[in-house]
């Protein structure tokens, strides 16, 4: 971690006595800090000395300053995929290790910084890990201003964020999901100022080819030519979660695996199940997850 040189790297790592000697607990990152907002890291927690011991596994985050929150509780999986794509700044990984024998438990800690996608006073839409979400970035605006994105293709309805609440030292940072693969989109974002709204400008981009392909289905009913776009979200114990808008085209999937999507939470947040009785049952868990597919708090059984 010699590139670490913007911030200190926190370490807190406990004797355990039960291991023999002191073990080296390290919690390493897919990519080196600083890293721009969105980005995928895989945080990977790599133990030395212990042996044949039952370890499992909490991983918690906080922006620095602020309170932790726990991601993924106890349990076998010593990976996580995380990123925060909300407000640039520094953020702590926190992983503890736990032997199930003993009782006794490690933690490790390490900062992650991330920045801001925007250059200059232009907004600017980037691509995440998932192929039909997108990271809409604009400017600070003033509070008690608000901000949402608004978003259409060429032939189609136009579809808004829900608003936030100004930030005047960050980046205003939306995703956006609910689009067709392989079209060009337009997105610009409002601000609304108490006296009126203010317009950015426009910034365009195109969805990629999804080589994802779906159950055999008949569209019954076609869709009104005018009002909401409307979504159709499936989800089903034999195949992936998706939705399609209700001309039956694909516009978002799940990539993870939930054996049932129990109920959409609002804010582009999901809550899931896995469940299979022939696995070991700290195998199986609820999760909630966003549009990114980025696991946001999970527990299992």
């Amino acid at each position: 971690m010699a590139r670490l040189t913007r911030f200190t790297t926190i370490t807190l790592l406990a004797t355990l006595a039960a291991f023999g000697e002191a073990p080296r607990v390290t919690l390493l990152p897919s990519v080196y800090p600083p890293a721009p907002l969105g980005t995928k890291v895989v945080w990977t927690a790599m133990i030395d000395g212990i042996g044949d011991a039952n370890l499992w596994y909490r991983f918690r985050s906080r922006a620095v300053g602020g309170n932790f929150e726990t991601i993924r509780d106890f349990g076998p999986e010593s990976v996580l995929e995380w990123t925060a794509a909300g407000t640039e700044g520094v953020y702590e990984m926190q992983v503890t290790v736990r032997n199930l024998g003993t009782g006794e438990s490690s933690t490790v800690s390490e900062l992650f910084q991330m920045t801001s996608r925007v250059t200059g006073n232009m907004p600017v839409v980037n691509t995440t890990p998932h192929q039909l979400v997108f990271l809409y970035s604009a400017p600070p605006c003033a509070p008690p201003g608000r901000m949402k994105v608004q978003f259409q293709a060429a032939d189609g309805i136009a579809t808004s964020t829900p608003y936030k609440d100004c930030l005047p030292d960050s980046s205003m940072n939306f995703y956006l999901a609910g689009m067709r693969a392989a079209t060009a989109y337009t997105a610009r974002h409002y601000v609304d100022t108490g006296a009126g709204l203010v317009e950015g400008p426009a910034v365009g981009f195109e969805t990629p080819e999804i080589p994802l392909k779906l159950a055999g289905y008949q569209v019954q009913t076609p869709r009104p030519a005018a009002g909401s776009a409307g979504v159709l979200l499936q989800s089903t114990l034999a195949q992936m979660t998706v939705a399609t808008d209700l001309a039956g085209n694909l516009i978002w999937y799940y990539p993870g695996a939930v054996t049932s999507l129990t109920r959409p939470l609002g804010d582009g947040r999901f809550m899931g199940i896995f469940q299979f009785p022939a696995l070991e049952r700290s195998l199986e868990y609820v999760r909630e997850f966003d549009l990114a597919g980025f696991t946001v708090r999970e527990t299992n059984a």
